[in-house]
């Protein structure tokens, strides 16, 4: 059974060296940017962010928001996971479907850009609402293609 709580440093030195391949691969293919770094600059977001624990209390994924720089009312949505969430994965979808909601009660727009090879994150995110809007090459080292995604808020209304 997975549990959510907040987030913590200790799930960080936990976390950081298990991650799944794909997702240290597409922070790597994002900018090259150190995964323990990465993981704390959730953790220091104004936003926090959300550990799923197992029955052992070990941090399974950390998930979480950040505000957008200079960009009033966008979120940018994250999630990296170890390989134990393929055996959490129904208690995962699940649980995170309402914290995305509560995110998107936060921000007007939710939204990243996710590497094209990692098709675990892509499920996720259409489970949970995203759209996927347009395909980039990627700025970091083998410039691999991202998918940006996005989740408009139910409440705003969007008129051609």
């Amino acid at each position: 059974m997975l549990r959510p709580r907040a987030s913590t440093i200790e799930d960080i030195a936990y976390l950081a060296p298990r991650l799944r391949v794909e997702d240290v691969e597409e922070v790597l293919a994002a900018g090259g940017k150190d995964i323990h770094e990465c993981l704390m600059d959730g953790l220091s977001s104004p936003d926090g962010c959300i550990s799923g624990v197992d029955e052992n209390d070990k941090p399974v994924v950390m998930f979480g928001t950040a505000p957008a720089p200079g960009a009033d009312g966008v979120g940018i949505i994250w999630l990296l996971a170890s390989e134990d969430i393929h055996h959490h994965r129904v208690d995962f979808l699940r649980q995170s479907r309402p914290f995305v909601e509560a995110f998107n009660r936060k921000y007007q727009l939710l939204m990243n850009f996710t590497d094209c090879r990692n098709t675990l994150h892509h499920r996720w995110l259409r489970w949970c609402g995203f759209s996927f809007i347009n395909k980039i090459r990627g700025e970091g080292p083998g410039g691999h293609p991202f998918y940006e995604v996005v989740k408009l808020r139910n409440d705003i209304c969007v008129t051609p």
